[in-house]
Parts: structure tokens; sequence; C-alpha cells
């Protein structure tokens, strides 16, 4: 027990002269490890270099000092001051300016070649003593980020992209680590660098209020542009920029984050972007929705996607009880499944009646042949289909009221005899794109609407093709007949057996209340 407790003692007059000795100089160089991600990188890349100021007590000790990056660590010629207790206040600042510590700081105006020279950071850290060991300093980006996502539409390659509007300038407090737009900077377009061609880019503004003019130039030469809400962006705040490039205009909408920037929430755009119609080659754009289009070997040009457009005044049902327009389905074990999700509108268009189709508020047996040929609520300068046009393309027709049989047409485009009728995958190879979404039958005045369900099951259809509806309408303008219990206009149909594995299309009927795709075909140059 003595033995241990003069061990003890011993142990205790130890520690306390270790106590009582305090060093009281240092010697060795000024080293840094930065905590912060640039805009572009993880981490900072050596041969990078800071600018360093210390002040000790009230006096400066070091102003605007170049440490450079290298193994995770600032370094370079500054020494520390040797009295080890003294206490200082480090501040540092990426990119390191030659000249002297910044009042101002300027971006690029062209930020093609990369952001990092824009990326204007700082760091500040207070009661530092000299120490052989690197001290830790956080860094704060002082200026803003905007990212851009880029969906291209416009069949055209994207050259550049760019925002106006702001100023290029910053008024910077490095003590106070704060940055403002400077009130004589120059106003200049900004052009962002390409983080992934054609798809996202990134550009470092000056914080300021501003309304952007986001600008977007194809390859056609063609410049795109919308002007964005007036908003205050914040310092070290990244705005992520959403960007839908059509023909003749874009689509934009602003939110996100990132890490190790702020997320600020979203910018609207001025005024909403709006086209009506545009017509170009191999598609066009309706109420702002783009749409394939195909010229077959006979000349004539068709929709290649099914309608999805919604009039004023109609909404998308999902109950066949109600409405004059339909979502698109699947069918799941027997049953037919709706959907509202706009991947399925986009694939399989929407199924409508004869009175969404053709855009009248009444069909009467007295004026139900008068639309023939209608525009309806196809784009200008195209039409809802005729029977003599779904002739023309499949070859076979149920007969009309005034004929004795049903017509054929062997010099159609897509007839097979083997099929006695157009063949649904020789329609595919040459770019139709029969969509096979199913059909909202109504057999009748009094006839249950319900979804057709019934799968392709047979042998020898393509397997893309199993478990799809095997029954796909698509609706045309042309009238049948009208009895008692029906009235009836001509529609193409699909048909899957065995004798038609690979898919049937002919011309037979519908009642006019039946919902079923719209393919529009363009008027005749004729």
């Amino acid at each position: 027990m003595r033995k241990t407790l003069i061990l003890a003692a011993v142990a205790l007059v130890a520690a306390a002269c270790a106590k009582e000795k305090v060093e009281t100089s240092v010697t060795g160089k000024v080293s840094i490890v930065p905590v912060i991600t640039r805009a572009t990188d993880v981490n900072f890349e050596d041969g990078d270099a800071i600018g360093v100021n210390i002040v000790r007590g009230e006096e400066s000790y070091a102003v605007n000092n170049k440490l450079t990056y290298a193994s995770d660590v600032f370094s370079g010629t500054l020494l520390w001051y040797p009295e080890a207790t003294d206490k200082s206040t480090v501040t540092a600042y990426y990119p390191y300016q030659p000249a002297g510590v910044p009042a101002a700081f300027s971006v690029a105006a062209d930020q093609t070649a990369g952001v990092s020279g824009s990326d204007f950071i700082a760091g500040v850290k207070a009661d530092v003593t000299p120490s052989v060991n690197a001290i830790v300093i956080p860094f704060k980006h002082m200026l803003t980020k905007i990212v851009l996502n880029v969906t291209n539409e416009s069949e055209s390659e994207i050259r550049e992209v760019s925002l106006g509007g702001s100023k290029l300038t910053a008024d910077i407090d490095l003590a106070a680590l704060t940055a403002s737009a400077s009130e004589t900077s120059e106003v200049a377009d900004i052009k962002a660098c390409a983080v992934e061609v054609g798809v996202r880019y990134a550009a470092i503004v000056v914080p300021q209020t501003v309304g952007f003019v986001l600008k977007v130039t194809t390859t056609t030469g063609a410049e795109l542009s919308q002007n964005l809400v007036s908003t205050e962006l914040k310092q070290g705040g990244q705005y992520t920029i959403n960007v839908k490039v059509l023909p003749a205009d874009i689509k934009v909408t602003l939110t996100g984050e990132i890490e190790n920037w702020t997320d600020e929430g979203e910018i609207g755009t001025e005024k909403p972007t709006f086209i009506d119609f545009a017509e170009y080659d191999g598609y066009f754009i309706y109420k702002n929705e783009k749409y394939n289009t195909v010229t077959l070997s006979d000349g004539s040009v068709w929709m290649a996607q099914p309608m999805r457009y919604v009039p004023d005044g109609y909404e998308v049902s999902t109950d066949p009880a109600t409405g004059h327009i339909w979502a698109p389905y699947t069918v799941v074990d027997g049953v037919a499944v709706p959907s509202t999700d706009k991947a399925l509108a986009e694939s399989n268009g929407y199924l409508y009646d004869m009175l969404a189709i053709l855009g009248t508020s009444e069909i009467t047996e007295e004026n139900a042949a008068s639309f023939e040929g209608a525009q309806g609520i196809c784009p200008n300068g195209w039409h809802v289909p005729t029977r003599a046009e779904f002739i023309a393309l499949c070859g076979y027709s149920n007969k009309a009221a005034d004929e004795s049989a049903a017509v054929t047409d062997e010099t159609a485009v897509f007839y097979d005899s083997g099929y006695k009728g157009g063949k649904v995958t020789a329609m595919n190879e040459a770019g139709w794109n029969v969509v096979l979404g199913g059909w909202m039958n109504k057999t009748g005045f009094t006839g249950t609407p319900k979804y057709h369900v019934t799968p392709i099951t047979v042998s020898g259809a393509p397997d893309a093709f199993l478990g799809k509806p095997g029954m796909t309408y698509f609706a045309s303008s042309t009238y049948y007949k009208t009895n008692t219990s029906n009235m009836q206009y001509f529609a193409a149909a699909t048909t899957f057996t065995a004798t038609y594995p690979e898919g049937r299309l002919s011309v037979m009927y519908q009642h006019y209340e039946a919902g079923s795709q719209l393919r529009c075909v363009k008027n005749s140059a004729e």
C-alpha cells in the first residue's frame, strides 16, 4: 500500500511540473486545412492558391500572403510570430489576387471553360495561436451558383446557354465575409459552363436582385429566350434552372439544392411560355406538347403518337361512366387500371369520344354526317382522318350503309394479303407507331361503358405486344349510321388472332360515345 501511495505522489508531482512548463516560443510555417467544397470539385486541387491575412491583437502581422495547396494543406513561406501565447485572427480567401486583398471581385462573363476562377470563397478564424500543426479554417461561398438542367426537344444540338441581365462585380468585405453587387458594376450576359454538353450547365453569379434573361442557342443558330421573375439571389445560395428546349421557345422552372450550398427555393418565369402550334420536319408542337409525325410512301403525313390534348371545358376522367375524355390504362390481372400519370399519357395519349374529338356540343342523326374531314381538335392544317384515309392505310373496311359488301384496297400502304388488312408490325417498322392503348367501349345508347381488358396472348405475337389490350380503336370522322339503339362512326381497329398474330388493322364501327385514340392526318397540299 505504501509503495502505491509513493508512486501516486511521484505521478502528481510530475503532472504539476508539466503544467508549470509553458511554451513561450514557436517557430514554423503557417499552414491551413480548408473545410469546404468548391463549385466544381469535392476539394481544392494541388497548385490552388489562397491569400492570407493575420491580425495579431490590434496589429497587422501578415497581409495577402500567398499559400499554395498540396497534400491537403495550404502552406508557403509565411512563418508564425514566435510568441506562442499571442492570439490572432486569420482570414483567407480564394482565388489569390497578386495585386492585394480584393475590395471587389468580378465573375467572368465567359465561363464556358469552367467556373472555378469565378468561385470566390473565404474563411476567418479568431483566437488562433501559433502552432506546429495546421489550423482548420471553415470557408464559405461568397457568391451564388446557378445550375441549369436541360431537356432538349428541339431536334438540334445546344450550342450555348447564357444568363443575361446581371452585374458582374461584387463589393467584398473580407472581414465580415460578405459580398454584394457593386453599384458601378458592368451588366452583361454570362455564358455558362457545360458540365455535360446539352444536358447540364453551371455558372457563378454575383449576389443581387435580378430578373435574368435565360438564353439558349442551338446549332441551327436559333436563339431562344425567357425572362425570369426578379429574384433576390442570396450569397452562398444555389438555384437550379430546369429548362425544356422546344423548337420555337423554352419552358423554364427553377428550384433545387447541392451539397455545401444552401437551397434557396424556386424562381418563376416572368410570363408563361406557350406554343399553340408550330410545325417542323418530322414533328410538330401543339398546345406546348411535342408530337412526332411520319410521312408514308403514298405521301400522306400522320401523327405518329396519340393525341393528349385536353380542350377547355373538358377534364380527363378515370371513370368510363362519366366524361368525354378518359385516362389511359393498363391491364392488371384482367382489370383496367386507369392512370393520370404524365408518362403514360405521353406514350398512350387519351381516349376521346366523338363529341370531344369533333369539338361539338351535340351530334344528332341529322348532323352526324356533316363532320366528314373536320379539323376537330386537331391543329391548323390537320384533320380527323376519314374512312377513306384509313382504307388507304390498311386496305380493308366494313361496308358503309349504302354498300353491299366490305371494301378491299390491295394498293393500300400497309395492306397484307395474308392478313386481309394492314399488318401492325409493318406499320410500326414504317414509323406509324401503333400504340396498343386499348379502347373505352360503349355498345350503344344504353350500353355500359367500360375499358377493353382482353389481353393479347396469341402465339406468334411480338413479345412487346403480349399483355396489351387486344383491341385498340382509332377514330375517324366518317359517319356510318344510326338506329334505335346505336349511332356509329367508322374507326380503325386492331385484331390479334391465330390468323393475325402480328396484328391486323382494319376499319370497323364504334358507337359515337365510345373512347378511342385520335391520330390526326395532315391536309393534302392539293
